[in-house]
Order: C-alpha cells, then structure tokens, then sequence
C-alpha cells in the first residue's frame, strides 16, 4: 500500500469514528433531557396528591333564600342599632333642618316674620264628654319589635307604617295588628341623609304620584290617613300638594300634615275642598332624653286641654317607649288619648266641631 493511500484510508475511519461518537452524545443528552423531564412530572403529580386542597365553597343557587337571610340579617342588625345608643333619622330632623333654612332667610322690607303656630286647626271645639283628646301617632313603624312595644304600653297610639321595601318587606302584615293605622308615605325633603326608596318628589307626575298612592292603598286598604315622612321640599310646593291630595282624595284617604316646615301649603288646599285638615302639635323626640320627651308630651297636653285636642308625633326610639310609659299614670291621666280615626268620627259626628 501506498503511503498516500495509507493516510487517506486512515483520515475516514477517525471522521466515522467521531461522527459515531457525536451520535451517541447526542442521543445521551435527549435521553437524560426526558428522563429528568418525566422525573419532574411524576414528582409534581405525586406531590398534588399528598397535599390537602382547601374545601370549596357551596354556592346556593336559590336567589330566593339568599335574599330572605338578607333581609333577616338587615332587620336584626336595624333591632340591635335601635337598641343601643344609635339613633334613627326621622322626620323630625328634617323639620329642624328646615326651620334653620328659614331662619336663614331674611324677610323682604315691610314683610312681617311669620313665626311658626303651635295651635290645632280648630281654635275652639265642643267635646260631649268634656274631656281633652290627644292623638299619639308614632311614625317611622318599620319591625315587629315596634309593634310588640306599642302594645306592651296599653295606651291607644296610632302607629304610621312605611310602605314595604326590601329593608323593611312586613309592614303591611304588622299593619294588621291594629284596628286603626296610618300610612307614612315618604316625600322629598329639603336635606335629609337617608331617603326612603320610591320617595315622591317635587316634579313627579300626576300619573306617577296616581300610581303610588294606589299601590299603596290595595296593600295597606284600612288605612283612612296618610301622613307624610319628611317632605319639606315636596309639602311646601303647591302644584305637587295639589296632585298628592286630589290623588288621596279620590281614594277617599285623608291627609294628616307632619309640619316638616314652617311653609305648608295643605291648610290652603283643604279650606278650597271645604275639608278638615289635621295636622300635628308637638314632635316629641327630637332629642332621645326621657325628661325633654315628657317636657314635650305636657306641651301637647297643654294644647289639648286649650284647643280641647292635639295630635303628637313621635318615633319607636326606646327613650320614648320609656317616656311614654313612664307618663301613663301621671302626664296623660288628665287627657283621653285616642286614634286619628276616633278623632276624625268625633269631628264628623259633630262631636268635635269648630264653635
């Protein structure tokens, strides 16, 4: 063999040899590549097995339950806030916030300042038996606890019901309870935090305020009063009054003014009807205090005594279930405490009529 050859066939088994060895490295790394991949596999598997997963979550699908644990839920946090030292906002601050806004306003030149009037409609009445009348009407009634401690006083209040809201959904089957009740149908105030929902307000239509009262009627039919809740706003607009009580009046339902303002224009509307309108005294607790509410109730029976009836308003505040029952036997031993509907039948019966 020729050295030339020699080499030459000696140059292509060292290029096989490497390249079988290029091979083998290639085909050791692919191996160890997935045998570390399935490594990790089974040890991730493995490991998810042995751990403990957090239990899920059951998730009601009854909307209808959920809602009903909501309401529950909503109406004894209202009791335990009511019980403690929290206070309601009522109408009776709405009446305060308006007073401030009157007093802000300046009079015009040569216009007297018109103070507000304490006095019943009727400055004189005939009463058969003599005796004074007063009207407790309590506003804001919303719970069943409410009702349980008006009755537990015995004294013949007048309870004023919300319409039903999903915050307060009973109060038509508390209406119930009593053979003489009022609606307290909320109106838009001047400035009040916590609106009730589907307030009237100023502007609404007369279809729109049609509507309500009606929806409110079929539900609460016993109902022969309707007393507004707050209302600063709405009870002082003429045009909106008008539509409110030609509504009620059409379904024969009276209207008891709260006198959120000093600005009231029912007086007007009901003398052009030749109709009687009743419209509240006294508010008694616009401070929570045992001894101011009692101040407040003598006021109201002042006025009772003077006029021969007064008609009060006050909330389901527990410093006014105290006053109220604290004054059985002593404040109101000298009046007849009776409902707004015994008052309207003695006012028809003539036994309660202007001299």
């Amino acid at each position: 063999i020729r050295s030339g050859d020699f080499i030459k066939q000696m140059s292509r088994k060292k290029t096989k040899h490497k390249s079988t060895n290029n091979t083998y490295k290639y085909l050791i790394y692919t191996l160890s590549a997935l045998i570390l991949i399935l490594a990790g596999f089974l040890g991730g598997y493995y490991t998810g097995i042995n751990t403990k997963k957090p239990p899920q979550k059951i998730v009601k699908t009854d909307d209808s339950i959920q809602k009903l644990a909501k309401i529950v839920k909503e109406e004894t946090e209202s009791y335990k806030s009511t019980n403690q030292t929290s206070v309601k906002s009522t109408e009776s601050l709405d009446y305060l916030n308006a007073v401030k806004k009157t007093k802000k306003v300046s009079p015009k030149k040569n216009e007297p300042i018109k103070k507000e009037s304490t006095k019943a409609p009727a400055k004189k009445v005939i009463l058969v038996d003599k005796k004074p009348k007063l009207v407790i009407i309590m506003d804001d009634m919303s719970f069943g606890y409410e009702v349980k401690n008006i009755k537990k006083l015995h004294i013949n209040i007048t309870p004023s019901f919300f319409p039903p809201t999903k915050y307060h959904p009973n109060t038509p089957k508390y209406a119930k309870e009593f053979n003489s009740y009022m609606v307290h149908l909320p109106l838009q105030a001047i400035s009040f935090p916590h609106e009730e929902p589907k307030t009237l307000h100023v502007g609404d239509s007369y279809s729109k305020v049609e509507n309500r009262v009606d929806n409110i009627h079929k539900i609460f039919p016993n109902a022969h009063f309707f007393n507004n809740h707050t209302g600063s706003l709405y009870t002082s607009s003429l045009p909106d009054m008008k539509k409110l009580i030609s509504v009620l009046d059409s379904d024969n339902i009276n209207f008891l003014d709260s006198r959120t303002t000093p600005h009231i224009v029912s007086p007007e509307i009901y003398k052009s009807l030749h109709k009687h309108l009743f419209m509240r005294n006294v508010f008694l607790d616009n401070k929570q205090n045992v001894p101011y509410i009692e101040n407040q109730l003598k006021e109201g029976v002042r006025i009772a005594k003077k006029d021969g009836f007064a008609i009060v308003i006050c909330h389901p505040h527990k410093a006014t279930f105290q006053a109220l029952a604290d004054s059985k036997n002593t404040i109101l031993k000298s009046v007849d405490v009776i409902t707004i509907d015994k008052l309207n039948e003695l006012y028809k019966n003539n036994q309660l009529s202007k001299l």
